[in-house]
């Protein structure tokens, strides 16, 4: 499944130049879906059952197949590929099979790769700090620290330079230590340096890269559910529905700060005064039902759901729509029907 993920949705996008868009996707729905408590290595992987399956079984693996092309270089990839074909026609065929033919067509040892990638579960988690730059000569002389949290991996990272007259050059960094320094001897001052910038790594997204999305709401495990201040009926499929998946019920009068800290907040009704303890104030939408996800300004690993609907029948029609739109932001609906 990973593979053809691979070969197929994302080579379509890279064709169309959109190629790190579906990576980024991919990096978002595994942060969203996939924690501690249900990870599980990509070569235990039988089959997509819910969201997470889905997105280390898929997602992970089309991730990892990416990560070797870059090592291995299109040519072998492809040849590989072909060879692995050819040697397991009409055979169950597993990841040693892989990495056989890999390793044979490289010619190098990639035992490494596949123990870190495919073995053992888990995401690296990379970051920079300690940059500056001075001039050596008639050259600049750049240093710069990656770091990374938790298990350290052995990974091939791409930083991308640029230069103020457009110019730009895309190096690639070993990174095999908590923290790998790295001198860069450059012509000119850059204009900024980018680590990762096409999301050709493996990783967990930080809190800046990843946007406020229906995903993270669905897949979060701890989730408030604030009633409104009018009929709360109308919105009895929504809280039924996260009810089911752990979320507790609370009044509005007894919001304490540490529960908006502490949790996804799913806020019923946009004259939930909640919002405005949380925003000021918020647009109106004519829709007759809408879902607005925001960043929950008091934690960032967090989002707050806004739910607002004109009658119970536009929640009935369109609520168990949104469990298919989980890479958007804003969701409007009429008589069930997406408008927006």
């Amino acid at each position: 499944e990973g593979l053809t993920t691979y070969l197929a949705d994302q080579f379509y996008e890279e064709q169309k130049g959109k190629g790190w868009e579906y990576r980024k996707q991919t990096l978002i729905d595994y942060s969203s879906y996939v924690n501690d408590k249900n990870e599980f290595p990509i070569k235990d992987f039988r089959g997509r059952t819910d969201f997470s399956s889905k997105a280390i079984g898929y997602g992970k693996t089309a991730m990892v197949f990416h990560m070797l092309k870059n090592i291995v270089g299109d040519n072998v990839f492809y040849k590989s590929l072909r060879d692995f074909i050819s040697e397991n026609r009409f055979k169950m065929a597993s990841w040693d099979d892989i990495k056989n033919v890999f390793g044979k067509t490289y010619k190098k040892d990639l035992n490494w790769f596949f123990k870190q990638w495919v073995d053992i579960a888990g995401m690296s988690e990379i970051y920079v700090e300690d940059f500056n730059i001075k001039q050596n000569g008639n050259k600049y002389e750049a240093r710069i620290n990656i770091g990374q949290r938790g298990r350290v991996y052995t990974m091939d990272i791409p930083l991308t330079i640029y230069y103020k007259d457009g110019f730009k050059k895309k190096v690639w960094v070993r990174a095999d230590k908590v923290k790998t320094g790295l001198t860069l001897t450059l012509d000119s001052v850059p204009e900024r340096m980018v680590m990762d910038e096409d999301y050709d790594i493996a990783r967990k997204l930080s809190n800046k890269e990843l946007p406020p999305v229906i995903s993270r709401l669905l897949g979060d495990n701890k989730i408030m559910i604030i009633f409104p201040v009018g009929n709360r009926e109308v919105y009895r499929a929504v809280v039924d529905s996260f009810k089911e998946r752990g979320a507790v019920e609370k009044e509005i009068r007894d919001i304490k700060d540490s529960d908006i800290k502490s949790s996804s907040l799913i806020i019923l009704g946009r004259d939930n005064p909640v919002i405005e303890r949380l925003y000021g104030s918020i647009d109106k939408i004519d829709a007759g039902f809408n879902l607005t996800i925001k960043n929950n300004p008091w934690n960032q690993q967090k989002v707050v759901a806004i739910f607002s609907a004109q009658s119970k029948g536009e929640v009935d029609a369109a609520f168990r729509k949104i469990f298919h739109y989980g890479k958007y932001s804003v969701l409007s609906f009429d008589n069930g029907r997406n408008i927006y």
